[in-house]
């Protein structure tokens, strides 16, 4: 995920804990990401503490009549909003008991408003059908945040299960604005290779290369060369959406990584190298410039460069000559 991107998707948790649009934040534009997170901690604490003791006596009385009715007054009377925050208190057996008797459509509602630092530990307790039930709704609803706050929550046994309810655009969509995304190589881990293979398919057929980009960048060295088999398949017309997105975007650096790690593969590279060979020449100027601004970026890209047209690789020595940056590789001799 890109800085800005992640403003973005900050800036949306927090105008939802708010009660307002995100534009009306605009404002905060400047405002670090670390700190709006900081904020919207902050009054999440203060709701839930300015209502602590009428949630108390919601969660005790629960806890004396018949769970049913307690679902159904939870729904009528508390709504979703409250429930969200009141669901703090809750302890895992009834979270799971209420969350099991209660619709999908206002499961979805709650999921929007509650604090995971509080909730978190009990979203492994809630039944797989259930929770499958909500995502089918907030996937539904384009709501990509919230489907990617909850999965660093849910037990790997039950995400494996509830991964297979979900297509590709909504695998890179949600992936693309996870907070933890330490968690996006265990998430990979769990998708069979075919699976994979759909994520790309789709990221073509959708224009979500920049979302596929972001995905193979922030996983492990394992999962990396899975990636990297499903980009040496890739017809050259994706390998050529998959690069224009990356100048779009601004994501070269990035996109880069991802060509290393396929040409650090002995048996693949090529489709990459062609992709880069077809590029614009005003594009292979970015790439020159990602390069010579990215001194351990470029060292790593030796293959990439060696492969580089003429021009570029004027271009890079011209720019990186300083011993600090060290020389290019030499061309390949033609004999």
């Amino acid at each position: 995920m890109s800085d800005a991107q992640a403003h973005r998707s900050e800036t949306l948790r927090l105008a939802r804990v708010l009660g307002v649009e995100s534009e009306e934040l605009a404002f905060l534009q400047d405002a670090l990401v670390a700190d709006l997170a900081k904020v919207r901690a902050a009054v999440l604490d203060r709701l839930l503490e300015r209502s602590r003791q009428e949630f108390e006596r919601a969660v005790a009385l629960a806890d004396k009549i018949p769970r049913a009715l307690a679902a159904m007054l939870a729904q009528r009377a508390m709504g979703p909003v409250l429930g969200g925050r009141a669901s703090a208190l809750l302890s895992a057996d009834m979270a799971a008991d209420l969350a099991g008797r209660l619709p999908a459509e206002f499961l979805a509602d709650v999921a929007t408003h509650v604090d995971l630092r509080h909730v978190g530990p009990l979203i492994g307790g809630i039944p797989t059908d259930t929770m499958g039930g909500a995502g089918r709704v907030l996937r539904e609803r384009g709501e990509w945040i919230v489907l990617s706050a909850f999965v660093g929550d849910v037990p790997a046994a039950k995400l494996e299960v509830l991964l297979d309810l979900f297509d590709g655009e909504a695998l890179l969509r949600a992936g693309f604005v996870i907070e933890d995304l330490a968690r996006l190589d265990s998430v990979v881990a769990l998708l069979p290779d075919h699976r994979l293979d759909e994520l790309f398919v789709t990221a073509q057929e959708q224009a979500l290369w920049r979302e596929a980009i972001s995905l193979a960048t922030h996983i492990g060295p394992e999962q990396a060369q899975r990636i990297v088999a499903v980009i040496d398949r890739l017809p050259d017309a994706s390998v050529d959406a998959l690069l224009v997105a990356a100048d779009e975007h601004d994501l070269w650096e990035q996109a880069i990584t991802v060509a290393c790690l396929v040409l650090d593969d002995p048996d693949g590279g090529s489709a990459i190298i062609g992709g880069f060979a077809r590029l614009e020449r005003a594009q292979q100027e970015r790439v020159g410039d990602v390069l010579n601004a990215d001194g351990a970026l470029r060292s790593r890209a030796g293959t990439l460069i060696a492969a580089a047209p003429p021009h570029l690789r004027t271009r890079l020595r011209s720019r990186g000559s300083s011993a600090a940056q060290g020389r290019l590789p030499a061309p390949p001799v033609k004999r």
